[in-house]
């Protein structure tokens, strides 16, 4: 019996990897179309919560999860061995960023992993875990066809994006209008087949890197246009405007408008996130997306924007927010939900924290306060750290022109290079102090500096290599990063240091020599030999131009000699006045 024969007798047994968000809903919708499913999931929690007939997502009632699993048509495991014997498997996996904000697609290549070891002839694979485009063709397939089996017609292959919208009591997975991709047209109609037993609407496009993108443009939609409206917002405070009433009046409009709300930031699984995979999948095609890049920069300050209003609003009361009680209403990140993935009050709390006392309300959402620090702090970590050696574009603070420089490159063998050094006041003190020891801390932070520079980029060629070599390359590259981070802090620290020697020593030296030549009676401010002896005094050797005339002044102070009377050996200065005695 064929797969397409088995679909339309509902006798295929599913298999659904990942029971988060995603991947649970999805699989009591194919349950409940009559299927026998099997959702496997590494955690055992999980797994013996849907054993168990209970529901932990709340867009899947609890009386829905148990009549399944009663009736046998539901089940879970952690034993991937159970995939031999499936006819079609819906990955459901996450796809998070990596700290240089880069997609980490190991939970993809570890599940192309898993199934390609039980894979068998007749077999349908969906990945429905949101990536960049050419993730289905240029690192799903490869792994499946290592063994020989061709996609097409031994096995087929699709990509179909979720659309999971936590708490909208009026979409879910059923109503929700699918999107399906295949690698051949044999590999489309295949999962068309599959997704209109469950799915209301199914509609089927060319190729997996359309289905792909279309997710993207969807999500980054959504992100430019809230990070718009947040901007408006800011507008708004600014001309003492009120924002929400101009987007009421704006969205009276009956075309051409879509009203977007300003918020403290964005949240969730997908629209802080899912933008950066299309920035940098162009990023290796020598493309900047720009309104991703500045979308992201607008919402990623929202939260200290957020902050700032609230110390205005007590200064405007005469308290301050050291010492303050502060109380957070609401943790997740959109309403009526218990997930606080990515959400925006995170890094409201975290500022706030400190001498402050702040506490939080959510009946719904909890803060784990065991798990790690979130990316997107690390990642401003990082901005700060590469932001020494190289930024896009120079300040004129540093006397230097402006100018921009190149971000990314396509393969390893062309890294992006930091642009020429400047000549600036510290460097040149650097490079007169001289010494073997200083050229060679100055060696190690332009290694260090080019290596946080080229891990930024991301410069790793998928289409070039294999996923297995590029995990490795990515392993390798942080694991390097991480040795001459700490170089470069070293280094930064050693050089100041010899700033700082030099500095004192260039300071005596001009102190010295100003002290052996104390003024005469001749040389005091007002006279022409005075002038002459400033400019004289001035060629002695000094840090720069503003510090000498001080050290200068100071020095004439401290060596004149007191006056004790009017004797005509005084040597105050000459007066219009005659002196009173």
């Amino acid at each position: 019996m064929t797969l397409l024969e088995k679909i339309q007798r509902n006798e295929a047994h599913i298999a659904v990897i990942g029971l988060g968000y995603v991947g649970l809903p999805l699989a009591v919708e194919f349950a409940q179309a009559g299927f026998q499913v099997t959702g496997f999931d590494i955690d055992d929690g999980r797994v013996a919560q849907v054993r168990a007939g209970q529901s932990y997502i709340g867009d899947v009632p609890q009386d829905v999860v148990g009549p399944l699993v009663a009736s046998g048509r539901l089940g879970a495991s952690t034993d991937f061995d159970g995939l031999a014997s499936v006819d079609a498997v819906s990955i459901c996996v996450p796809t998070p960023l990596r700290k240089t904000k880069d997609p980490d697609i190991s939970y993809i290549v570890a599940s192309a992993e898993a199934v390609r070891r039980r894979l068998h002839r007749g077999q349908l694979i969906t990945l429905e875990s949101t990536t960049y485009p050419g993730t289905t063709e240029e690192v799903v397939r490869p792994i499946l066809e290592a063994d020989g089996l061709k996609v097409g017609e031994d096995v087929f292959l699709a990509f179909s994006p979720e659309r999971v919208d936590p708490g909208n009591a009026r979409f879910n997975t059923r109503n929700t209008p699918k999107i399906i991709g295949g690698s051949t047209a044999r590999c489309g109609e295949a999962a068309k087949a599959l997704y209109e037993k469950a799915v209301e609407r199914v509609v089927l496009v060319s190729s997996t890197q359309t289905a792909e993108m279309v997710k993207l443009l969807e999500n980054t939609f959504r992100a430019v246009n809230i990070g718009l409206v947040n901007e408006i917002a800011i507008m708004c405070d600014r001309l003492k405007l009120d924002v929400w009433e101009v987007i009421d009046a704006a969205a009276t409009k009956p075309f051409g408008f879509q009203a977007f709300y300003p918020g403290p930031g964005l949240g969730g699984h997908c629209i802080p996130i899912d933008p950066h995979y299309l920035s940098w999948k162009l990023k290796l095609l020598n493309y900047n997306a720009r309104f991703i890049e500045l979308a992201g920069e607008i919402n990623s300050a929202m939260p200290r924007y957020v902050v700032n209003r609230l110390v205005h609003a007590l200064n405007e009361r005469r308290k301050c927010l050291n010492g303050a009680k502060v109380l957070v209403a609401g943790v997740a990140y959109k309403r009526n939900v218990s997930d606080v993935r990515e959400s925006p009050a995170l890094d409201i709390i975290e500022p706030a924290r400190g001498r402050r006392r702040v506490s939080y309300h959510d009946p719904l959402g909890a803060i784990d306060r065991r798990r790690p620090a979130r990316r997107a702090s690390t990642t401003r970590t990082w901005r700060r750290r590469m932001r020494w050696w190289w930024s896009p574009t120079i300040p004129a603070s540093t006397g230097s022109a402006s100018r921009s420089a190149p971000r990314c490159c396509s393969t390893l063998a062309t890294p992006c290079g930091p642009p020429a050094p400047t000549s600036s006041s510290s460097e040149r003190l650097v490079r007169d102090a001289g010494g073997a020891e200083t050229r060679a801390m100055k060696r190690i932070v332009t290694l260090a500096g080019a290596a946080l520079v080229l891990a930024g980029c991301s410069v790793i060629d998928l289409g070039a290599s294999r996923e297995a070599e590029y995990f490795e390359q990515v392993k390798g590259l942080e694991d390097k990063v991480e040795e001459l981070t700490k170089q470069f802090d070293d280094a930064k620290a050693r050089i100041a240091e010899l700033e700082s020697d030099e500095h004192a020593r260039f300071i005596d030296a001009y102190l010295a020599r100003a002290r052996a030549r104390p003024p005469t009676r001749r040389s005091w401010p007002g006279t022409r030999s005075w002038r002459t002896s400033r400019r004289a005094r001035w060629a002695a050797p000094r840090v720069s131009y503003a510090t000498a005339p001080a050290l200068a002044r100071w020095s004439r102070t401290w060596s004149r000699p007191r006056s004790t009377g009017c004797s005509s050996t005084s040597s105050r200065p000459p007066s219009r006045r005659p002196a009173r005695c």
